[in-house]
């Protein structure tokens, strides 16, 4: 899928939703909509263009508040924050300390944290909502490693035994995109909702499941991948109204 693609597809979207709200709208349209929405939602991200010939997929949690200007909330100030993995792998290792052989966990994980701040533009005074929004922020991409004990302790549990970070670069990046959500009550106060989104992150080093690997002599070694990042964010969550 190419960005151009993917861009079209979310903006047809954003445009459809939109159009299916306004007609199924089953309240007075001069109904005071509330001000404050915060959301929730776990996410699915799609790379496109270059991103996908590195990177399969990724899974995530992402959410926004959005105050409304007007009494109706037509127009809305929305801050978002995304949180992506796009890889995560684990090997158990054998350390020994003072002859004693312990058994580690080596987990290695690639994200990426996201902010947006920007506008968003609601149609609807009944339960179904529909929005479009858009923002500017910056991406933060890293990748790190962690290590814990394979053994449990008395609770159960494995300890952590600390971690670093291998790798990491930030972009400046811009989002467009919109959704709807429908009321499951008639006060409004709850409501789930579905969304899609492009997220535009321009051209950022980054590492990939693998990019890690061990040299002959015990060190490790990687090289960085340079390329657009740019993805399609599917999200389904639910948001609450707070005045």
């Amino acid at each position: 899928m190419s960005d151009k693609t993917a861009s079209i597809i979310v903006f047809g979207l954003a445009l459809t939703l939109n159009a299916s709200a306004a007609q199924a709208q089953d309240e007075d349209l001069q109904v005071v909509n509330p001000r404050g929405f915060a959301n929730f939602s776990g996410l699915v991200a799609i790379p496109t263009g270059a991103f996908k010939e590195y990177v399969d997929g990724g899974l995530g949690l992402t959410g926004y508040l959005a105050i409304g200007f007007d009494r109706r909330s037509i127009v809305a100030l929305r801050l978002d924050v995304q949180y992506i993995i796009y890889g995560s792998e684990t090997q158990s290792e054998v350390v020994n300390v003072r002859n004693v052989d312990l058994g580690v966990d080596v987990t290695t994980t690639n994200d990426i944290w996201s902010v947006f701040v920007g506008p968003q533009f609601n149609l609807g005074a009944g339960r179904l909502r529909s929005y479009l929004n858009g923002g500017v922020g910056g991406s933060y991409f890293e990748t790190r490693t962690s290590l814990r004990s394979s053994w449990e302790n008395s609770d159960g549990e494995k300890e952590d035994l600390g971690g670093a970070r291998d790798f990491y670069d930030t972009t400046i990046a811009w989002v467009i995109g919109g959704g709807f959500a429908y009321a499951l009550n008639r006060e409004r106060t709850l409501s789930v909702e579905l969304a899609a989104r492009y997220v535009f992150n321009g051209e950022v080093s980054y590492l990939r499941p693998g990019s890690i690997q061990e040299a002959s002599d015990g060190s490790t070694f990687f090289t960085p991948i340079d390329s657009a990042t740019n993805l399609v964010v599917v999200q389904l969550g639910l948001s609450a109204t707070f005045f």
